[in-house]
C-alpha cells in the first residue's frame, strides 16, 4: 500500500461506513451473533474489539448480550470512534 493514506482513508470513510454493511436487514445482528457464539461471549465478559471501526459489530454484540461491562473499541482512526454509541467505550 505504498503511497495510500489508510488512516486517512477511514477517517474520510468514517460517516458512510456503516452504510456499506447493508447486505440485508438481517446481516448485522446475523454475523453479530456468529461472532458470539464462535468466541463463547458471555454478559460477564470484559470485551475488547482490536479494529473496531464504528463498532457495528460490537454494538449489534452489546445488544444481544447486554454485558455488564462496557465493550473496549480500539482502532486507528478517531473519526471512526467518533461514530460509537452507548454501550462502546472507545481507547
Amino acid at each position: 500500500m505504498e503511497g495510500r493514506d489508510v488512516r486517512g482513508h477511514y477517517e474520510g470513510l468514517a460517516a458512510e461506513y456503516d452504510e456499506h454493511w447493508v447486505y440485508g436487514p438481517d446481516y448485522v445482528p446475523w454475523m453479530s451473533s456468529r461472532i458470539a457464539e464462535a468466541l463463547r461471549l458471555g454478559p460477564m465478559d470484559r470485551i475488547a474489539d482490536i479494529g473496531s471501526g464504528t463498532g457495528l459489530f460490537a454494538g449489534e454484540v452489546a445488544q444481544q448480550l447486554q454485558p455488564r461491562h462496557p465493550i473496549l473499541c480500539v482502532d486507528p482512526s478517531e473519526a471512526m470512534l467518533g461514530q460509537l454509541g452507548a454501550p462502546l467505550r472507545p481507547i
